[in-house]
């Protein structure tokens, strides 16, 4: 009997162990997750993350393309509206001997050459005026006094006009 008995507690304590496994073993499983901390910091934390990173980057990148286009449109819009204004800068070139004439009020800058003034040009650079024939100086800027004033190119001329 007492052989029984120890085979008894034997399967006993056999099968509190085996359950006791079972119990341990099924924890954490997918329908009872069980988590750990470590876990979620070196698992679950890096991948979410990454994820975001990845949204942010993804949206950044989306967001800095519209706002590239609306910046494009936009200059657009403003340099149409300056040319239509005349308050935009037209490059010239003039070759020796060619002239440039403009209507009352028209600026022009001789950025580069030689040339003489055709009527009478107001140097607002140097606040004066330059008659008709007078030699004109790179960089300063000329508003035309009357009809038919510009410059007469006395060698090869680049010049902007507005």
């Amino acid at each position: 009997m007492k052989k029984f008995v120890v085979i008894g507690a034997a399967v006993a304590a056999l099968a509190i162990t085996a359950g006791s496994i079972t119990v341990l073993a099924t924890q954490g499983d997918k329908d009872d997750p069980l988590v750990t901390l470590s876990y979620l910091q070196k698992v679950v934390t890096p991948e979410l993350e990454k994820k975001v990173d990845e949204a942010v980057k993804a949206n950044s990148e989306e967001l800095a393309k519209q706002l590239d286009i609306a910046i494009t449109s936009y200059e657009t819009r403003v340099d149409e509206k300056l040319a239509q204004a005349g308050a935009v800068f037209q490059s010239k070139e003039l070759k020796s001997g060619e002239s440039y004439t403009a209507d009352t009020g028209r600026e022009l800058l001789l950025v580069s050459g030689s040339a003489t003034a055709v009527g009478t040009l107001v140097d607002t650079t140097a606040g004066g005026t330059v008659s008709d024939g007078g030699r004109l100086t790179v960089g300063h800027l000329y508003v035309t006094a009357g009809a038919d004033a510009g410059f007469k190119a006395a060698a090869d001329v680049s010049m902007m006009v507005r």
